[in-house]
């Protein structure tokens, strides 16, 4: 499945938002890169990250996903942590 994060920027800020996925989650989640929307009639641009959670056979358990949220500045914007259930596969 997919989950989508986004990161507020000022427009002047030509740096870019970032999504950082933490050494301690599963090998399955991957962060892409983020993309730049710029609204410029509010004077802002969003970041927008995408996690993939792709778990394998072999990945049945709990876990635990964690994100760091930065925006433009570099600073962080915010910190999230999700858990996510796997269920073992299963053969007919």
């Amino acid at each position: 499945f997919v989950v989508t994060v986004t990161a507020t920027c000022l427009l002047e800020d030509d740096s870019e938002a970032k999504v950082e996925l933490l050494s301690s989650s599963p090998t399955f989640v991957h962060v892409s890169d983020v993309y730049r929307k710029e609204n410029k009639a509010n004077g802002y641009s969003e970041g927008l990250g995408v996690v993939y959670i792709t778990p394998q056979i072999g990945d049945a358990g709990k876990h635990v996903v964690s994100l760091l949220v930065r925006a433009c500045s570099g600073k962080v914007e915010r910190m999230l942590t999700f858990k996510v259930k796997v269920q073992p596969a299963t053969t007919n």
